[in-house]
């Protein structure tokens, strides 16, 4: 390490007096899902082109020396913090963040979660300073549909540090400079005054160079440095605010990355310890499985792409194709999930103001579950505008033109129709079965010709039950008495009337379509 490391808050000059940092309050009720959707989310969006083989994402419990993230400087800015706090009667909450980070930062082994990847792009030029030092700024790496629209989720990971503070680490290739790696520290804080000047700083500083840049290559201690292309976040005082951090991960991971998992876009793996779970898609059936106490919404959305091919709908504007995979099962949700092009669960919400892809479920229709996805780039990116900063539902309302408002409200109503369309038909096979020739009910009407061309295609969708076959009764007939009322066409008329008629009373059987009309007798 350089001998010119160091903390770095700058003067904060009349600026704004920071005093808590709001935007990380969006994924502070369930912290630990939360990280994990936006850091997974970052890695395949971040996706190197030409690579087929999934990323890896690895979630690993450690510690780091407290000397190598520069912590007894640190601890006094938190000090200062606490004072100001207890000084203008702050909140005790506010009071007891600063009181934990100290706590955190006084051991000589520093609690630590180390979250890496590889399969991506890395962290270049404009891209590493819009992770560390930029607020509200999306550039993405890599080939996909950007993931974030508002640049605020980078700070999920805060929520389960009680230090405050967060260590970067990246590596890329450059054309002309060929292997590049940097290393940044970031603490999130207060305003508050200098411990050595007294002068006022601003709320967030940095761990870095002297020279106001992150630290690069040799200069990088090894516990930071990566083994190949990709990004790693290091979040200093790792607590997770839970009894069993691994269970929540792995939960969160096949909850919401089920697609990109079955599609061998993902691996991710959890280790803490002795404990070690590897989510592939060779494993993600018996993780799923092991959950036999409680079958997520989830289990049955993997259910439908896993057994059931895509079902395409029609073009739509600026949506353009979705993929719709259907499952009908006694115990499926009764739920509309949509899926982005990366493989992430947006939402499964049954409102349409936060998932505008949910048909309305008809009655008749059997529990279901349907899992939605956007077939190109284009329409996946024009979705991703609506999305809320937690990336957690879609609605028009996000859109700053009242015209495109309207516009997208209009084609997400087609696309509910054309989701309703394609479920529809998924129930009626599955309630009634495929549609059948009913060859012998055209010798009851001696007008259709069996032979004609057309009248072959009576169809019939029918109610099975389990009462046997009704067999009608015979009729005798005596063909030579002339003067008998039935006559033997008579007969076999009344014969084939009161079939259908008592197979319409005692078999319940309905006869929903017909594709020839049948003339009078």
């Amino acid at each position: 390490m350089s001998i010119k490391a160091g903390w770095q808050f700058p003067p904060r000059n009349g600026g704004i007096d920071f005093v808590q940092d709001p935007s990380s309050a969006h994924f502070s009720d369930d912290p630990v899902p939360k990280l994990v959707r936006e850091i997974i989310q970052n890695s395949l969006d971040a996706r190197e082109s030409g690579i087929s083989d999934p990323i890896v994402v690895k979630f690993a419990d450690t510690e780091v020396e407290r000397e190598l993230i520069g912590a007894a400087q640190l601890y006094k800015h938190l000090t200062a913090c606490l004072e100001r706090a207890k000084s203008e009667k702050r909140s005790r909450g506010l009071r007891k963040v600063y009181e934990d980070a100290r706590k955190a930062l006084r051991k000589k082994r520093i609690q630590c979660l180390r979250i890496t990847d590889s399969g991506t792009t890395g962290l270049s030029d404009s891209k590493w300073d819009a992770l560390v030092v930029r607020e509200g700024d999306v550039q993405k790496s890599g080939t996909g549909a950007p993931g974030g629209s508002y640049g605020i989720g980078k700070n999920a990971v805060f929520n389960v540090s009680d230090a405050q503070t967060v260590f970067y680490s990246t590596m890329y290739v450059n054309g002309r400079q060929g292997r590049v790696e940097k290393m940044q520290g970031k603490a999130t804080l207060m305003s508050h005054e200098d411990p050595a000047t007294g002068k006022n700083l601003q709320h967030i500083g940095f761990y870095r160079d002297s020279n106001g840049g992150p630290f690069i290559t040799t200069d990088i201690p090894d516990f930071f440095r990566l083994e190949e292309p990709g990004t790693g976040v290091f979040v200093m005082g790792f607590n997770p605010r839970s009894s069993n951090w691994v269970e929540e991960v792995t939960s969160a991971v096949i909850e919401n990355f089920f697609y990109a998992i079955h599609h061998k876009q993902l691996v991710v793996e959890v280790s803490a310890g002795s404990e070690n779970v590897r989510v592939t898609h060779e494993t993600i059936d018996q993780l799923f499985e092991a959950r036999s106490s409680h079958k997520p919404n989830a289990y049955h959305y993997y259910r439908a792409i896993r057994d059931e091919n895509p079902v395409s709908t029609q073009e739509i504007d600026k949506v353009g194709v979705l993929n719709i995979h259907v499952v009908l099962t006694e115990s499926a949700p009764r739920r509309t999930a949509y899926v982005n092009r990366n493989g992430m669960l947006i939402t499964e919400s049954r409102e349409q103001n936060s998932n505008p892809m949910a048909p309305r479920g008809k009655s008749l229709w059997p529990n279901y579950a349907v899992v939605v996805s956007p077939a190109t780039d284009s329409g996946d990116v024009w979705v991703r505008t609506m999305e809320n900063p937690s990336h957690d539902s879609v609605s028009p309302g996000h859109l700053r033109d009242e015209k495109e408002q309207r516009r997208a409200e209009r084609i997400f109503e087609q696309a509910r129709q054309e989701i309703r369309k394609i479920v529809d038909k998924k129930a009626d096979i599955e309630r009634y079965g495929d549609t059948s020739n009913l060859e012998e009910l055209a010798k009851y009407f001696p007008e259709l010709d069996p032979d004609a061309q057309g009248n072959r295609s009576l169809h019939v969708d029918v109610v099975p039950t389990p009462i046997s076959q009704y067999t009608s009764p015979e009729i005798d007939v005596d063909e030579t008495d002339i003067s008998s009322p039935i006559t033997p066409r008579k007969a076999d008329l009344w014969k084939g009337t009161m079939t259908m008629v008592v197979l319409s009373m005692i078999h319940k059987t309905t006869i929903t379509s017909m594709r020839k009309v049948i003339p009078r007798v």
